[in-house]
């Protein structure tokens, strides 16, 4: 087992660099690239989310490491946007979240 800086020994090596971004001031951070999706399971319930990395969260998700999601089957991504900085992609969420971005949602799929 390899111990990394500040003994968080248990992060995986690509998270941990993340990390240590913020831990600097986390200037690179603001300026990735970020990917606002939505998943849909078997029954058509929505979950709404952001990452820098959809690929890894969607395994995530699907291997039930997320409370929200554990217990919805068969999850797919339904929509997704993307975004070059996280302050545009929080805001983002957030407005799918709210009951006009439902209807915006609601919308999209329909077509």
């Amino acid at each position: 087992m390899t111990v990394h800086p500040g003994g968080l020994s248990w992060y995986p090596p690509e998270r941990l660099k993340r990390l240590q971004v913020v831990q600097s001031g986390g200037e690179q951070l603001k300026n990735m690239n970020y990917t606002v999706y939505v998943l849909q399971d078997n029954e058509g319930k929505l979950y709404k989310g952001y990452s820098n990395n959809l690929t890894r969260r969607l395994r995530e998700h699907r291997s039930g490491h997320t409370k929200t999601t554990s217990k919805m089957r068969d999850l797919r991504v339904v929509y997704t946007e993307e975004y070059d900085n996280l302050n545009s992609a929080l805001r983002r969420e957030k407005y799918l979240k709210s009951a006009a971005g439902r209807r915006f949602l609601k919308t999209k799929m329909r077509l």
